[in-house]
């Protein structure tokens, strides 16, 4: 699974379940365990079908021995529910989904109190719900009613990630995201501005920085400055871009993914240029390839 094999996962776990020598009955916590690594194999493969199908046995084979629910089943449901929902084009069914994790959430603090990061990620997993939910509805007051949920989850769910693991690391950085597309989506666009500047930080600062990431955090930053008309702010960022491209260079990654590269340092020119015109020759510079683009003073 680590390896991403999940076909074959899939053909050497269904060997597996030939050679249990009891029945569900007589081990149920086995087939539990059984039920569940099919369901996260089958949601690799992206067969959300029959995903929910093995979720709901680790359900039921519980409840048919008086044993309730764990939190993890609740949760697994909530997500399989969201994916199908979205694969089968019925985002109305994001409200079930919603409310599963919801429940799995609530499950979750009572059992496990001093668990704050899966805390933390199942409060994302029901926001992007709300989230999503938000952008299928036709009803401009409903819409804002699940942007409105899914801001408060997203909110929490920082706030948790700052205070134990500080705003530096990478989870945080995700927080980050996610909830500055909540606040946009509300038209919270200086919050949003914030955090995605923040967001942006903490992606260059990573040894193991995605290139892709980068790329996206960057059209964001670009795209709410824009919508700010704050383009004197994008200054702010000129550390965090140097700092990415360096470490981007330290792991080859202009080399190995010469393409993608190319395309990201023509985004940090048209980043230059919507800051100030007379970052002409810096955006020249950068694209023949210089070590750090050079921006012109506010």
């Amino acid at each position: 699974m680590k390896q991403s094999r999940y076909q074959e996962a899939l053909d050497m776990y269904k060997e597996y379940e030939t050679l249990i020598k009891f029945s569900p009955d007589e081990a149920w916590e086995l087939y539990d365990t059984v039920y569940r690594n099919f369901g996260w194999i089958y949601t690799s493969l992206h067969e959300y079908d029959k995903a929910l199908d093995y979720f709901e046995r680790c359900v039921n084979i519980k409840k048919k021995h008086k044993v309730q629910a764990h939190w993890f089943d609740q949760w697994d449901l909530g997500k399989t529910h969201a994916r199908l929902s979205l694969q089968r084009g019925a985002p109305e069914k994001l409200e079930l989904a919603g409310k599963l994790i919801e429940e799995a959430l609530a499950m979750h603090r009572e059992v496990e109190p001093d668990d704050v990061i899966m805390r933390c990620k199942m409060l994302n997993s029901a926001g992007e719900c709300w989230s999503v939910r938000g952008d299928f509805c036709a009803d401009k007051k409903a819409a804002e009613g699940f942007w409105d949920q899914a801001i408060a989850l997203h909110e929490e769910s920082y706030e948790l990630y700052l205070k134990v693991l500080g705003p530096k690391k990478p989870l945080t950085g995700w927080a980050m995201e996610d909830l500055a597309g909540a606040y946009q989506r509300r038209g919270h666009l200086d919050k949003a501005k914030q955090l995605l500047v923040s967001a942006l930080r903490v992606e260059c600062s990573k040894d193991i920085i995605k290139l892709s990431s980068m790329a996206r955090l960057l059209d964001s930053v670009l795209e709410v400055h824009q919508a700010t008309m704050d383009a004197a702010g994008l200054a702010d960022c000129q550390d965090a871009i140097n700092e990415g491209l360096e470490n981007l260079q330290k792991r080859r990654i202009d080399l190995s993914e010469a393409a993608s590269y190319a395309a990201l340092l023509q985004k940090i020119a048209n980043f230059l240029l919507e800051h100030d015109a007379a970052n002409c020759d810096g955006a020249i510079s950068l694209l023949q390839e210089g070590p750090k683009p050079r921006w012109a003073s506010c």
